[in-house]
C-alpha cells in the first residue's frame, strides 16, 4: 500500500521506541529507530513529474536480538506497507554489541 513521508514518520512514532531523523542524540539509551532519506524517484506525464516516491532507511540501533524489530514490522504491515527484507551490521560501541537491524521504505508524494 502507499504511504507518505508524513505517514511513515507516524507510524514508525507507534512503536515503542523512540524516533530519530539522521541522527540519534548522544548518549541515547538502546534501543531506538533512526530514519534516513536515501534516494527518490519520479513518474513524470508529459515531460512533467506528477509524483515523487522518496525512499528512507530505517534502522533500529539495539544490543538486543532481532526480535526487537518486530515492532516495526507489524507498525508498517498493519498497514500494509512494503519493505525491503531486514539486513543487519554489528559494531561495538563502549564495550558493547550494537546491532543496526534495517531495512528501506518507498513512499509516495504527489507533485501540486
Amino acid at each position: 500500500m502507499s504511504i507518505s513521508s508524513k505517514e511513515f514518520v507516524m507510524l514508525l512514532k507507534k512503536t515503542p521506541f523512540p524516533v530519530f531523523r539522521d541522527k540519534a542524540p548522544s548518549n541515547t539509551a538502546y534501543p531506538y529507530i533512526v530514519y534516513t532519506y536515501i534516494n527518490q524517484d519520479y513518474k513524470r506525464a508529459s515531460g512533467s513529474i506528477y509524483r515523487v516516491f522518496p525512499k528512507y532507511q530505517v534502522s533500529l540501533f539495539t544490543t538486543g536480538v532481532e526480535d526487537e524489530f518486530k515492532a516495526i514490522r507489524d507498525a508498517l504491515n498493519e498497514r500494509k506497507v512494503l519493505f525491503s527484507p531486514m539486513n543487519s551490521i554489528q559494531g561495538d560501541e563502549n564495550d558493547e554489541t550494537v546491532t543496526n537491524f534495517y531495512i528501506t521504505v518507498g513512499c509516495v508524494e504527489d507533485v501540486v
